[in-house]
């Protein structure tokens, strides 16, 4: 969720905030850092967020968490609305983030894209653990191929 009326900048700067800096040359050097990261997002910097597209909108919002510095991400459903172009490109983002350290929870419905960056899976059918393991054991087990992959 942003605040549509603040600024791409100024939607940075927020999540910066619960992290205590000691210059705030530390804070001018991670919007920096999240404009490497997402470059549309420089583009725009100045543009509010709620005249953002639906996936330049997601990139700020992981933007805007990653500005806090957080030691695990908790992502909810991060391609829900999303082209696939787009949906492509976030988890481009997040295997990226992984491989540079970053823990990961993710809750994802599209478990095909979300195979393609754990490391471990559960697999929930109304509220309970059906399956767990790593995505090759996923991949093996032909009931969850069928019923969730899409294969078989």
């Amino acid at each position: 969720l942003l605040f549509a009326d603040l600024s791409v900048y100024e939607t940075l700067l927020a999540g910066a905030f619960t992290q205590s800096r000691a210059m705030a040359t530390q804070v001018s050097d991670d919007i920096e850092k999240m404009y490497d990261r997402f470059p549309i997002l420089k583009d725009r910097h100045d543009q509010p967020a709620g005249n953002l597209s639906g996936g330049e909108q997601q990139m700020l919002a992981l933007a805007r968490a990653l500005m806090s510095r957080p030691s695990i991400l908790l992502m909810d459903e991060p391609s829900v609305g999303l082209s696939p172009i787009i949906v492509d490109e976030i988890f481009a983002i997040i295997k990226q983030l992984n491989e540079d350290g970053m823990s990961i929870l993710l809750v994802e419905q599209n478990a095909t894209k979300a195979l393609q960056v754990a490391d471990y899976f559960y697999l929930l059918d109304q509220g309970k653990v059906t399956f767990s393991g790593t995505p090759d054991q996923v991949k093996d087990d032909d009931i969850i191929k069928r019923a969730y992959l899409g294969g078989g």
